[in-house]
This record gives C-alpha cells, structure tokens and sequence, in this order.
C-alpha cells in the first residue's frame, strides 16, 4: 500500500471478512460517480483476511449496484448512436514544452480533485472515513485494516481494566481524512499507531496531519505475515498511561 498512496487512486483499507465485502460493493459505486471516476482500490491483509473464514452481513437492499449510464460518464460512450472518435490526447503535448507542463499540471489536478470528491461517497456507502470509540479518552490506538482488530481488542481489554483509552479505526486511506482525525484527537494526550507494514506509512499520514505531531507513537509494527500481538499495544498503553513496572511486567 504504502507504494499506492500518491498513484491518484481511491484506497479503502478492510479490517475484516465484513469490511471486504461492504468496501468491494462501495468500490464499485464509488468508481463510476460522474464526479470521481478514477480507480478505486479495496486493500486487506493477506493470511489474516484472504484465508480466514467468516461471516458476513448483506448491505441494506438500498446500496444495491444500479447499472452504469455510459453517457452520464466524463468519457465519450461508443456504440451505434455515438459513433467510435478518435480522441487525440498527445496532440498538445507535441506542439510545445509549455503546452506539455501545462497539460501534465491539469492532469494531476483532475486527478487529485476527483479523489477528494470522492469522500462524500465514502460518508454515503461506508458511513464516513473513520470509527471512532470513547471520543473522550487521553490515550488513543488510531490503526486501519487488520491492525484495527488487534487495536480494537486491545481498547477492549483497556476498558475491563478501566483505563482511559479510545479507538480510532481509519476506512479511508485515500482521500486521507485530515480534518476527521484531527478533531477525532483534539484532546489526545498520546495515539499509538500498531501497524501492519515496515514503512510506518501510517504514523507518517498522521504526523503530517495534526498540529501536536509530538503525541503520536510510532508503533508496534510487525511484517512479513507475522502476527500483531496485543500484548505490545498493551506495553504501550502501559507506558504511554505512566504505569508502573509492575503492570509491566504482570
């Protein structure tokens, strides 16, 4: 994923069995809107989700795909009533090194502002980027795809043992929800960010998009296909809560 996140492309990262079910369906929805139609990618873990079992619920019969409009698309249809044209995309390019910077520039532009039209599809087919649990919390697990179930049994756990801690699932990676997560941490004294990957793409996102960059911690990540234990979030709640060693250690 890290390598997909500046290629212009939609990025919706599954948790679990459900999430790839509903996010697929989304997909589809999302990609052929007038006003976006640009790829969109479903991404999961693989061995955690691609070959585990498990059970799904149906999206609500209103969610169901309508067939596509070809002329509604931004893209010429072809058939009898349209006939086939020849659309000559390289012509400006040819005719001059400012006509060709110009031409790339617009390009990227269209790209990047069809991905964040594509956000208030995402607020209507997956009910926005992000979960939030215990808003209030000082200390947060912010994680996307199947870092968010080791994330989200580690906010269960912090819970029995009534520590103040939330939870932060991201849907969306791309458009990336800024604003959603910076009012979602507004009040966060600490956010621990377990992932999946070697990079750290995630914690970077984060950084770069709140104000108190200083309170994320960058990790536990694990990769390779090895499993996330939730005994290191824990560790790091511990710590990050300014526990003793004793809790630590037990």
């Amino acid at each position: 994923m890290a390598y997909m996140l500046h290629c212009g492309a939609v990025m919706l990262h599954a948790e679990n069995q459900q999430d790839t079910f509903d996010f697929t369906l989304a997909a589809f929805a999302i990609t052929e809107k007038v006003d976006v139609y640009i790829p969109v990618a479903v991404a999961t873990e693989g061995f955690f989700v691609t070959h585990a079992k498990g059970y799904v619920d149906m999206m609500d019969e209103k969610y169901a795909y309508k067939e596509n409009d070809p002329y509604a698309a931004p893209v010429p249809a072809m058939d009898n009533e349209v006939p086939p044209a020849r659309i000559q995309r390289d012509a400006p390019v040819q005719k001059s090194n400012f006509m060709s910077y110009l031409i790339h520039s617009v390009w990227q532009q269209e790209i990047w502002d069809s991905n964040s039209r594509a956000m208030k599809y995402i607020y209507q087919y997956l009910g926005g980027p992000i979960e939030v649990i215990h808003p209030d919390a000082d200390v947060f697990i912010l994680a996307s795809g199947c870092a968010a179930a080791q994330a989200r049994e580690a906010n269960r756990y912090a819970e029995e043992e009534g520590l103040s801690v939330g939870f932060v699932k991201v849907k969306a990676i791309r458009p990336f929800p800024k604003q959603e997560i910076r009012d979602a941490l507004k009040n966060a004294k600490a956010v621990i960010i377990p992932e999946h990957n070697i990079t750290g793409w995630l914690a970077t996102e984060v950084k770069s998009s709140i104000d108190n960059s200083g309170i994320v911690i960058d990790g536990p990540r694990v990769f390779g296909g090895m499993t996330l234990p939730v005994e290191l979030i824990m560790e790091e709640i511990y710590i990050a809560l300014g526990m003793d060693s004793e809790k630590l250690q037990a």
